[in-house]
């Protein structure tokens, strides 16, 4: 008899440690989904320009590649976007002409046969 009641004790004690896992497990869950909402806060949403604000936007980059405040706000009235969301683009622009000027300079020349 002794030997049965520890054993079930031992098997009362695994269940009892089985579902305080489960707690732990469950409470680091929502503290996971938390972090990751709270992550998903921090992530600045992505825009998906039209084929008619990139136009606009291209077109005032050939002019220049750096435009005003006053030029921006006007700019994005036009198009219907955050002033922010221009400077953005300007800036994101620059990078690839400077990347795509980077290329040109780097290339060999070609060989004429």
């Amino acid at each position: 008899m002794d030997i049965h009641n520890n054993l079930s004790r031992l098997n009362k004690d695994l269940i009892d440690a089985s579902n305080e896992n489960k707690l732990i497990l469950r409470d680091n869950l929502n503290k996971n989904d938390e972090v990751v909402q709270e992550h998903l806060k921090l992530q600045p949403y992505r825009i998906s320009f039209t084929q008619g604000q990139i136009d606009a936007l291209e077109q005032a980059f050939n002019i220049t590649h750096y435009p005003d405040v006053y030029t921006r706000e006007k700019l994005a009235q036009k198009i219907q976007l955050p002033e922010t969301r221009i400077q953005l683009w300007f800036s994101r622009r620059r990078a690839k002409y400077r990347q795509e000027n980077k290329r040109k300079d780097h290339q060999p020349p070609r060989s004429k046969l």
